[in-house]
């Protein structure tokens, strides 16, 4: 039997990601708005990163989601443009080299789903620098 992982879908402007569902500490809001006062209280007082600004797109309409992850120095509120589920798949394929990343590291590799649709695997450890580092 292959060797599978757990990942979150998730959209964030025009990317759609992965991330490893291990590194999300809970799905606080799905659908909703971000300005929902969150049920855990790790999260109280931490302001949402809009993962889609982050990486320097703008967020798109749809079903916004709001994940808790445990940074490097505290918790972590990162506003997604939508949550596609939970799913199991392999290891990503590594990209290309040929491929420029504006941020080393952060992109693990891709995953290719039913009908086409390719997924970024991110880095959680890196993630949380760029958003702790303000990028």
């Amino acid at each position: 039997m292959a060797e599978t992982d757990r990942y979150l879908g998730v959209l964030a402007g025009p990317f759609a990601l992965a991330l490893p569902l291990l590194t999300v500490r809970q799905i606080l809001d799905v659908g909703g708005s971000s300005s929902l006062a969150p049920t855990d209280p790790r999260a109280l007082g931490v302001e949402p990163i809009s993962l889609a600004r982050l990486l320097h797109k703008p967020a798109q309409e749809g079903r916004p989601g709001l994940l808790l992850f445990d940074g490097h120095i505290g918790p972590v509120l990162l506003s997604v443009c939508g949550v596609s589920g939970v799913f199991d798949a392999p290891p990503p394929a590594p990209l290309p080299r040929t491929v420029a990343c504006r941020w080393p590291g952060l992109v693990r590799g891709v995953l290719a789903e039913a009908g086409g649709t390719l997924r970024l695997v991110l880095d959680p450890r890196v993630l949380m620098g760029l958003v702790e580092a303000g990028a």
